[in-house]
């Protein structure tokens, strides 16, 4: 289920395909993700927005894939307002989870890029 605002903001079916881009791309099969409980990396939190903010990763090898999520109240339920993955390599130290911007569900394919340089640049370390 997703918020309403989902619908309405910049964050439509076409830039969700675009988020999970990268793992066809690369050939990542998210699927064994879905028998591992995450692995939250920072608190959940409401933002200043009221959105609820999930960070976190799923312990899969030989990539480790990161998550960060915002959800939205509406009708009782939390909805999704915005969403951000990617995958690193797994025991290369820990990488905070993927940034979701605070104040927009927006995810371009740019931020993709710089989020990946991010993530190389860490594995370095």
């Amino acid at each position: 289920m997703r918020a309403p605002s989902f619908d309405a903001s910049d964050m439509n079916q076409a830039k969700l395909t675009a988020v999970f881009a990268n793992f066809r791309a690369r050939g990542i099969d998210l699927s064994p993700a879905l028998m591992l409980l995450p692995n939250l990396t920072k608190p959940v939190e409401i933002t200043p927005q009221g959105q609820l903010r999930v960070e976190g990763n799923f312990p899969t090898r030989p990539l480790q894939i990161q998550f960060a999520f915002l959800l939205q109240q509406q009708g009782g339920a939390w909805r999704l307002d915005g969403v951000a993955v990617d995958a690193i390599p797994a025991g290369e130290g820990q990488v905070s989870a993927v940034p979701v911007p605070a104040m927009s569900a927006t995810v371009a394919a740019e931020d993709q890029r710089k989020l990946k340089k991010k993530t190389e640049a860490a594995a370095q370390r």
